[in-house]
């Protein structure tokens, strides 16, 4: 059997269009969390500073 994809009209556009917003409203979230945290991680200093930072480029790379 053929995998075919069907939808009431313009499903699929409102479901993309969800998804897009709210990747959109998730990207925003996690940039004020972050100048949060680099706010936070500012006043950190020797090895706590290393890790903040360390800490900081991991959550980067994997949001």
């Amino acid at each position: 059997m053929a995998a075919e994809v069907s939808a009431a009209d313009g499903a699929l556009k409102q479901g993309a269009d969800a998804v897009a917003t709210s990747r959109g409203e998730l990207q925003r979230e996690l940039s004020a969390l972050e100048g949060k945290l680099s706010g936070i991680g500012s006043h950190w200093q020797g090895q706590g500073a290393v890790a903040f930072n360390a800490l900081m480029a991991r959550w980067r790379e994997d949001a």
